[in-house]
């Protein structure tokens, strides 16, 4: 990926589709019952809805094996249901989706939300932090993925047909093994054949590397890598395409 300083602009065609900020912590002082009425007395003015959701858990050990949990999650959203606030067993998350405005309002709910978990929740320890950043890219008829991505594959073309669909995913290692970002570029089957998923995921895999004070300037990092990223994975013909424009 080639690096790049592009400067910080509005994009009128941004491709985000949605932001998450999730944190995870090792045990919790106060039952989880208990915490989702608190937190809802909290956010209950700007998030009135509620939804009780179900998923599931995939995590790696050390000895490399995977274990998979079930979980339910409480999530509240706001009347646009484009902001939500996600809470669990031992974590809790924030997600903006399309639009998003920019990186200092996401932040703010960032703050103001991880805040209001830990006076109700009392976490011990974080096990996990994750910043991720989704993008649906659409390449112009006629282009290929070389004149919007300056990742991705070559295909010979008298051997080949076009692979659709197709997932490529790479993993990071920044900060002597602290920080991991695993980028997948990919085509999902329930998508037109124009549409791109670019996936950023910055994570935390050893969090007892950073001490809790400095939990947010993590984040903020996080961020830089990943708008790093993006802007290194996209060619000036794609970037052109966003449409940027400076605030």
């Amino acid at each position: 990926m080639s690096q790049c300083s592009r400067k910080q602009v509005r994009l009128r065609n941004a491709p985000l589709i949605e932001a998450v900020c999730e944190f995870r912590f090792k045990s919790l002082a106060t039952p989880i019952n208990l915490i989702t009425g608190l937190i809802y007395e909290k956010v209950k003015a700007e998030y009135p809805e509620i939804q009780m959701q179900k998923g599931v858990v995939v995590s790696i050990e050390k000895d490399k094996e995977v274990s998979v949990v079930s979980e339910e999650r409480t999530v509240f959203k706001d009347d646009s249901r484009n902001r939500l606030v996600q809470v669990g067993s031992t974590m809790i998350a924030v997600n903006q989706l399309e639009p998003y405005v920019n990186y200092k309002s996401f932040r703010g709910d960032i703050e103001k939300h991880l805040r209001h978990y830990k006076e109700i929740a009392k976490p011990r320890e974080i096990a996990r932090i994750g910043l991720r950043y989704i993008n649906r890219i659409e390449i112009p008829k006629g282009k290929t993925l070389d004149a919007v991505f300056e990742i991705g594959f070559k295909i010979p073309e008298d051997s080949f047909p076009s692979p659709s669909p197709f997932l490529l995913r790479f993993e990071l290692s920044y900060n002597q093994g602290r920080d991991k970002l695993i980028l997948i570029l990919s085509q999902p089957s329930n998508l037109e054949k124009n549409a791109i998923m670019l996936d950023l995921d910055y994570v935390l895999v050893k969090p007892e590397e950073i001490e809790e004070k400095d939990t947010l300037l993590w984040v903020d990092s996080a961020h830089e890598k990943i708008e790093l990223t993006f802007q290194s994975c996209i060619t000036e013909y794609g970037w052109k395409c966003f449409e940027p424009e400076e605030e």
